[in-house]
Order: C-alpha cells, then structure tokens, then sequence
C-alpha cells in the first residue's frame, strides 16, 4: 500500500503536467489515505491489519474512522490537530473537485499535491512501521 501511495501521488502530479487540475486533487488526497492504511498495517506499536481496519471500518464513515485510528497514535496534542485539519481540508477539497461544478486552477492542484506531500511527511514522522 505504501508503493500505492507514491504511485498515486506520481498520477497526481503527472495529471497536474497534462493540465487535467481538477482531477489530480482526487490522486492527490488518495495518495495520503492509501499510506494512513499502510501506517495502521505496519505500525510498530499496536497495528492493524487490512482486514481488521476494514471489519472496524465497515458501516461508518470509513475516512474519518481512519484519520481517528491515525490521531490516536500521533503523541503530541499539536501535532495530532494540525494533521486532523489539514487532512480534513485536503478531503474537502477532493470531495469538492469530485461532485461539485467548480474547476481546480494549476496553483490550487499545486497547492494540494504539496498539502499531500506534507501529510505524507507527517505520516513517515509520526508513525514508525516495522
């Protein structure tokens, strides 16, 4: 999942190169999602298998019970509310570039692979994997 991930954030930026905007914040914020399973899987300290996250998972909203899983293993109270905002933005954003009439312009797809790139940076910091 964590070669997923930077698979997804490659089709990001290489839909953001052919001018297709719009359509790479959807990559873009799946590439962070893709690496919070991967994280829960393979974390030092309490993982959670694939199956077990989507047995927990299955019936509620399966992005915010995954952002929940991840808050929980981040240590610092700062650090687990800033990742928790900034995931929620960038999951507007995909939600809004999905199912709304609005049109991304280059720097706002810019802006959230970069968003992705940080929470990506967030992720590999916080949460240590075997």
């Amino acid at each position: 999942m964590d070669r997923k991930s930077a698979k997804t954030l490659e089709a990001a930026q290489r839909l953001i190169d052919q001018r297709f905007f719009t359509q790479s914040v959807h990559c873009s914020y799946y590439a962070v999602l893709q690496l919070m399973r991967y994280k829960l899987a393979n974390s030092q300290a309490n993982p959670m298998t694939y199956e077990q996250q989507d047995a927990q998972m299955s019936g509620r909203s399966s992005h915010e019970a995954l952002l929940i899983e991840i808050k929980s293993r981040i240590a610092n109270p700062k650090n687990k509310m800033r990742f928790g905002q900034d995931f929620e933005d960038l999951k507007d954003k995909r939600v809004e570039a999905d199912y709304s009439q609005r049109t991304f312009s280059d720097i706002d797809s810019l802006d959230c692979k970069q968003q992705a790139d940080g929470l990506i940076s967030k992720l590999n910091n916080y949460i240590q994997t075997k």
